[in-house]
């Protein structure tokens, strides 16, 4: 069984990594497929995740650079509070080191039976704060399918908070629930309509209709309400 979370969560290391927490047993092909099912391409190819630097001296250069612009938007007083974070940040920095990717690949080489392009090895930061939001959407269905579930459970916020990236992230939905048992829970109920075999509507806690979706359509009854309250 695999899940994909409400909040996808991403750990400090790149692409591949972050799909090969999945399954750590995974081949390199398997990785690679699950990208594609998953929708990842686009930003694979084009290796357009946000180059930013994260460190501390980085980040106060950054405010100082555009303190006008950041204190006509936060204030003064909000702007000088985050400088003496990031210059705690900054001496703590110098003691303990920046942070330093750690590859977690601890493969067999028999695993690794393909190469992979430049995008599967950019950092996505600390919890992926170079994705966009449907991007670690995309590579949590990634990371869930790699393991090849015979269930795989999808929690509702999966389907993106504008229209292009939830397009992405729908396309990447449907071709991970291809062939295997998936339940979605949403509140979307006119999408989760067209996608499912069948629908269970949940209604203050309890189960009031249940069918396919001509079945409940044809009854005009909570979830035909549902769909025209959307």
């Amino acid at each position: 069984m695999s899940l994909v979370l409400q909040v996808p969560l991403m750990f400090n290391n790149n692409i591949m990594e972050n799909i090969l927490y999945g399954n750590a047993q995974a081949k390199t092909s398997e990785i690679k497929e699950a990208a594609a099912t998953a929708n990842c391409d686009d930003f694979l190819e084009m290796g357009q995740l946000f180059r930013w630097d994260f460190t501390a001296e980085s980040m106060l250069q950054t405010m100082r650079d555009n303190k006008a612009a950041i204190v006509k938007r936060i204030g003064e007083r909000r702007y000088e509070e985050e400088l003496a974070v990031l210059e705690r940040l900054e001496i703590q920095e110098d003691v303990e080191g920046v942070f330093e990717h750690v590859c977690i690949d601890r493969r067999e080489e028999g695993l690794k039976d393909v190469d992979l392009g430049p995008g599967f090895y950019q950092q996505v930061g600390v919890d992926g704060c170079k994705l966009s939001l449907d991007q670690a959407q995309r590579l949590s269905i990634a990371r869930a399918i790699v393991f090849k579930p015979k269930v795989l459970l999808v929690d509702d916020a999966v389907l993106g908070r504008n229209e292009r990236g939830a397009q992405k992230v729908r396309t990447a939905l449907e071709n991970a629930m291809k062939d295997i048992t998936a339940i979605l829970f949403t509140e979307k109920a006119n999408y989760a309509s067209r996608m499912v075999a069948k629908l269970f509507v949940v209604e203050h806690g309890k189960i009031v209709e249940k069918g396919t979706f001509a079945e409940l359509k044809a009854k005009h009854g909570v979830l035909t309400r549902l769909i025209m309250n959307e």
